[in-house]
């Protein structure tokens, strides 16, 4: 195909679609090599958005992205998300035609398209930003198809399009906003295709080689300043080169150059610069071009090689001395029949080393994964069977492999790889009578003995092309039956189970003994009821497994055979929990501790016999064991480890600490399901075990744990309900969440791609719960109805061998409360019933003022009535008692002193009435209001008595202070007790009244010039006591100083 006739943006993907087509309709290689790896074809069925798969990359994460034709996938070892293109939204993928990818060193990632620029990755947001060649424009894109994006080692970003080469700058703006600006280091001018560049290598010493559509140029880089192309060094076809369409380039570790283009493989000598070509295998069936897409060199030295053709290995030894011996390049034989287009890029995963990532034409991806840890041999019996369901299985000393199917028996000599496959003889006195192989047994004489659905067999002359096998007869009559299971006796000798019967067989006579029968009456057996398995323990017992039940019997009295009289029974009770697991016993096993183990179609059980009392150990796949149906079990010698069979893939228990351990066919496995029987340890410690695709064998003690431990991260955050909403999740690993949005599904993976579907989990919300929960089904966990709180999601993944993430990763959820649950909703709730309450107060406050106003204005006018109506009678009695002193005769004169004295009491309490009525009066509250009083009571005292009365003049001060009724009426009596006192007794001639206030406190002062008293004398004055007495009852100091010259009183 001419390229300079065709578009450079077209002419790669064109080519590769040819080949993959070519591939397709051809026939499958003759040779090939597959072992060491298990495929695995991850396609459309899986989630992938289109099956070209065009380039690979892994994050730093861990997840996988794959570039198609339609989407861009990630992919996390369960599920894909796929981004495309969305109309009208900028922030979406450009294009779902992706070319060309990078995670680059500084964790971004980078994606090329076709014919719709690059973009890179906001992980973020989840989003995406682009870039398009704009015509006119500096430091923009040369091409709109990105072919390749590289990083070199010093973190240069080169990119590579059909119109030259480029570097990405990227700095900031004034504004602190990133920027990404393309620099270019040349372009095709000539428009002739000669710089649609394919791939880029850059070298330590700045050396950047370049595959174009016309060979591989060499630049060397000085000041970060390019050679012109013709100053660099161009290789083609004229050099060596197969083709000028280079479409791949890696450095090995010895410096060489491997070169893949268009026509195949090229290695270039990194000292003598000389090229060498390595031709594919020929092959009739192949009649694609071959073109060379992608390398990669594994971590244990493979050259892996992706091509048109299909994928291709080189040994790190061939890779080494290719220059010394042209190697034979190894075609990759895929077990996944599905697989059949040719391969496009190839990766190495960066958590699992060993496991290889493919990208092909029309198959979708490709995931290899190494057998090596596990080192699990695994033969389908393609080159002999169409499909191999084995049934029986054993090894002999010769190292020669029998294998029995329900096609015939299979002798295997795995050293020549040569098989040959023994069926049933239409001569029936000849050869084996049925093809369906259950049992094959090696005595202690080396004999070969085969059981099958139509008798039991032993095998004259192993290695002989015709072995002769020789029926055995049981009993009269009894060649054609079938054989259950074949078993050993502490000499040596078989016990052979039927459906319906059990023999000892004499293995050097072979004359066999009826042991024990359960045919009734007509030959016929009890509905449901068969014999299955048996097992002569270390004392001698035998062990009958039946689809009923375990039978027990004792060895004979005379050491020959068996007590048959007596039996122990055990079965399968539903209400009994210490009864049988199940009915039906598939295997029994006595290990070497002398433990006796029982494989039945429910699980896996230990069985305890103390004298005739037995008990039952149930175990199940809620204690690990991989799968319930469990087929046969064999144990290490080396370190007393129980592997079994089961329809879930092997199972490795640990009887001292009762721990399983798992493995499936991703571990190389035949299948996930195994079959009854077909189990076997060789002399030299092989396993074996076959199931429905084959058989596997291996050694114990070189099967590796896979001890990678998976990298954790959540993944998903969802509403659930009628909400059922996705949340983005941020860098700041935080969801906020309203009161009613409690309830959610968090999503998470373990990233561990050896075998993801076993990988479990464990998760704990703090702030809800303490302990961590297991959770071995699924990769999500369910939230509902969760309280308003802050809660901290943390989870924790292991592998299938058990190994545990390094460390959790966590997500903070904050659930607000409602509003009416907050604090600053209490508070205004507070502020409320406060303001409610004050306005209460207020309303009620004024009711009672209101109300203690018109108490007062009663109470004045009570008072006044009271002072008119009380000051009215009195006057007339004075008037009255004045009128009889002026009518009384001289006769009656001693009448005179009563009406005095009547007259002087009527106007006492005419003065005491008018103090009381004052006392009542609320508009006379103030201290000036007392002061006057006391001032007015002391003024009329002592009018026209030759005492001369003095009180201060007040200020303004007084006026607004009030005094309380109760308060006022004593100091205004105190005063005038004291007052009444000075009059009657001191002989003054001056009195003084004062009213100041000092320190806050209101202090009355009277103070004379009279003659003193002695206050001890006066103690018990009734009229002192009595003003004490008041101060005490008011809350005043009372303070009183007498003395020759004088008496002072202040309150």
């Amino acid at each position: 195909m001419p390229l300079k006739h065709t578009h450079p943006s077209l002419s790669r993907f064109f080519l590769t679609y040819i080949n993959c087509f070519l591939l397709i309709v051809s026939f499958a290689p003759v040779t090939s090599s597959s072992q060491g790896y298990t495929d695995e074809n991850i396609s459309l069925a899986q989630g992938l958005s289109q099956s070209t798969v065009f380039t690979l990359s892994q994050d730093s994460k861990g997840f996988i992205w794959a570039g198609t034709q339609d989407g861009l996938n990630k992919y996390d070892g369960l599920e894909f998300k796929t981004y495309y293109n969305i109309p009208f939204d900028s922030s979406s993928l450009s294009s779902a035609h992706v070319t060309s990818m990078l995670h680059d060193s500084r964790g971004r990632f980078w994606i090329g398209t076709a014919n719709h620029g690059l973009n890179l990755y906001i992980p973020e947001k989840d989003k995406f930003k682009s870039f398009v060649s704009k015509t006119g424009s500096k430091n923009t894109l040369l091409s709109n198809t990105i072919h390749i994006i590289y990083e070199g080692p010093g973190g240069t970003i080169w990119l590579g399009s059909g119109n030259g080469l480029q570097r990405i700058i990227t700095g900031s703006d004034a504004n602190g906003n990133n920027t990404v600006e393309f620099e270019t280091v040349f372009r095709d001018t000539s428009r002739t295709a000669f710089f649609a560049i394919s791939t880029i290598y850059e070298n330590t010493n700045g050396e950047v080689w370049i595959g174009t559509y016309r060979g591989l140029l060499k630049l060397s880089f000085q000041n970060n300043d390019a050679f012109l192309p013709e100053g660099g060094i161009i290789y083609t076809t004229n050099d060596g080169l197969n083709s000028d369409l280079v479409m791949a380039f890696q450095r090995d570790p010895e410096g060489n150059y491997w070169i893949g283009t268009g026509k195949g493989l090229c290695v270039l000598n990194g000292k003598s610069n000389k090229i060498k070509q390595i031709p594919f295998p020929k092959s009739s069936h192949l009649i694609t071009m071959g073109e060379v897409n992608n390398f990669c060199i594994s971590s244990d030295g493979t050259l892996w090689i992706a091509s048109g053709r299909g994928l291709y290995t080189l040994s790190a030894e061939e890779v080494k001395n290719v220059f010394d011996k042209t190697p034979e390049l190894h075609l990759f034989r895929y077990k996944t029949k599905q697989i059949n287009s040719g391969a496009l890029c190839i990766r190495e995963d960066k958590i699992s080393k060993g496991i290889m990532w493919v990208g092909t034409g029309a198959s979708g991806i490709i995931k290899l994964n190494s057998d090596k840890g596990k080192n699990i041999y695994t033969n389908h019996l393609r080159d002999v069977l169409q499909s191999a369901f084995v049934f029986s299985i054993a090894k002999d000393k010769e190292g020669i492999v029998w294998i029995g199917t329900t096609d015939g028996l299979v002798r295997f000599d795995k050293s020549k790889n040569d098989y040959r496959l023994f069926q049933s003889s239409p001569h029936r006195d000849k050869g084996l009578r049925s093809d369906y192989i259950t049992n094959i047994k090696i005595d202690k004489n080396d004999q070969l003995w085969i059981g099958t659905q139509k008798g039991l067999y032993r095998v004259k002359k192993r290695n002989s092309d015709k072995p002769g096998f020789e029926i055995t007869t049981l009993f009269s009559k009894s060649q054609e039956l079938i054989i259950r299971d074949l078993a050993f006796d502490k000499n040596g000798d078989l016990i052979v189970v039927l459906p319906g019967r059990v023999f000892h067989l004499a293995i050097n006579t072979v004359i066999s003994t009826p042991i024990v029968q359960a045919i009734t009456e007509g030959n016929k057996l009890p509905p449901g009821f068969s014999y299955m398995s048996a097992l002569v323990d270390a004392s001698n017992k035998l062990w009958l497994g039946t689809t009923k039940g375990l039978y027990i019997y004792n060895a004979s009295s005379n050491g020959q055979g068996f007590d048959i009289s007596e039996s122990l029974f055990y079965e399968h009770r539903e209400s009994d929990t210490n009864s049988l697991r199940c009915h039906t016993i598939n295997e029994i096993f006595q290990d070497s501790e002398g433990r006796t183990w029982l494989c039945t179609p429910n699980g896996f059980i230990k069985a305890e016999l103390n004298g005739n009392r037995m008990s039952f150990r149930n175990y199940s796949t809620v204690d690990g064991l991989k799968n319930n149906a469990v087929y046969g079990v064999l144990e290490n010698p080396q370190d007393g480890a129980l592997w079994m069979s089961t329809n879930g893939g092997l199972s490795k228990f640990d009887p001292a600490t009762s721990k399983f351990s798992n493995f499936d066919i991703h571990d190389g496995l035949q299948s996930n399901e195994f079959n009854g029987g077909a189990f076997f340890r060789a002399p030299d410690n092989e396993f074996f075990f076959g199931g429905v695709d084959g058989y596997s064998s291996f050694y114990p003690s070189e099967i590796l744990e896979d001890t990678v431990a998976p990298r954790v991260y959540i993944t998903g955050f969802s509403l659930t309900g009628e909400q059922n909403t996705p949340m983005q999740i941020g860098e700041s690993k935080r969801i906020e969440l309203k009161y009613n949005q409690n309830s959610f599904n968090i999503n998470f993976i373990a990233l561990q791609y050896s075998n993801p579907s076993q990988n479990k989990y464990a998760y704990r919300l703090e702030g809800f719960q303490k302990e961590w929960t297991k959770n071995d089904h699924g990769n999500q966990i369910n939230f509902s109805q969760l309280p308003p709180g802050e809660y901290s999601f943390q989870v924790i993944g292991c592998n299938s061998d058990g190994v545990v993430s390094a460390k959790a990763d966590t997500l903070s959820i904050i659930i607000h409360p409602p509003f009416w649950n907050t604090i600053w909703f209490y508070v205004l709730i507070a502020l409320f019933i406060s303001l409610v309450a004050w306005l209460l107060h207020a309303y009620l406050l004024r009711i009672k003022l209101r109300q203690l106003e018109e108490i007062e204005i009663i109470r004045k006018e009570t008072a006044a009535d009271f002072h008119d109506e009380l000051g009215h009678k009195l006057t007339t009695i004075s008037w009255f008692g004045e009128i009889l002193k002026k009518k009384i005769g001289p006769d009656q004169k001693e009448l005179r002193p009563h009406l005095d004295r009547i007259i002087d009491t009527a106007g006492g309490l005419y003065h005491t009435m008018r103090d009381m009525v004052w006392a009542m009066d609320p508009g006379q509250d103030s201290m000036k209001d007392l002061y006057r009083q006391i001032q007015e009571f002391g003024e009329s005292l002592f009018d026209q008595t030759g005492v001369e009365f003095k009180a201060t003049q007040l200020n303004g001060e007084f006026t607004g202070l009030s005094i309380p009724l109760t308060q006022k009426r004593h100091v205004l009596l105190i005063f005038k007790e004291a007052m009444h006192n000075s009059f009657k007794h001191a002989q003054s001639k001056q009195v003084k009244l004062d009213l100041f206030r000092e320190n806050n406190h209101i202090t009355i002062k009277l103070e004379d010039n009279g003659r003193g008293f002695n206050l001890n004398w006066t103690e018990t004055g009734n009229g002192l006591k009595n003003v004490k007495k008041r101060a005490d009852a008011i809350g005043g100091k009372l303070n009183i100083v007498s003395t020759n010259s004088g008496t002072m009183l202040d309150l």
